[in-house]
């Protein structure tokens, strides 16, 4: 149980930080797009740090973003065991295709329910995408450290 739970900070955390970069560098690349230059690796670092840092506060909402994906993680990683248990050839794939679905769920229903994109790195499919990588990361990650304790 100890290792499940640690298993499942661990692939939030992850999640995260993947979610929070991706997020930076698809701001960044809008803004290349609109001045027309590129943007210094010194600039593109600080910004992708100040992300991390603000991302992780609540704001205008009273959760942070690492709260919200917590969320979604929780309730799609028993969703993803109960799919493994009943379609047994899904069970390689379950954790990291629930994280990712978890993600785009989550953004494309927060979209919806606020009238706009509450992540503006995710504002392109491509955006939307990169965070449901994000999610595939952080449950590939869990499904590895859980294969763990599951033994």
């Amino acid at each position: 149980m100890i290792r499940t739970v640690f298993a499942y900070i661990a692939s939030v955390l992850v999640t995260y930080v993947t979610a929070a970069v991706a997020q930076s560098q698809f701001i960044l690349a809008r803004q290349e797009a609109l001045i027309g230059k590129s943007i210094p690796v010194s600039d593109r670092l600080a910004f992708t740090w100040s992300d991390l840092i603000g991302l992780a506060v609540p704001s205008a909402l009273p959760l942070s973003y690492p709260m919200i994906i917590g969320v979604a993680l929780l309730i799609a990683y028993p969703v993803a065991a109960l799919v493994g248990r009943i379609l047994k050839p899904l069970r390689a794939i379950r954790y990291p295709a629930a994280g990712a679905a978890a993600l785009f769920s989550m953004l494309s229903l927060m979209d919806a329910a606020f009238g706009a994109m509450p992540i503006s790195g995710a504002s392109t499919f491509g955006g939307l995408l990169s965070q449901a990588a994000a999610g595939g990361v952080g449950g590939l990650l869990f499904q590895a450290l859980h294969a763990q304790s599951e033994r």
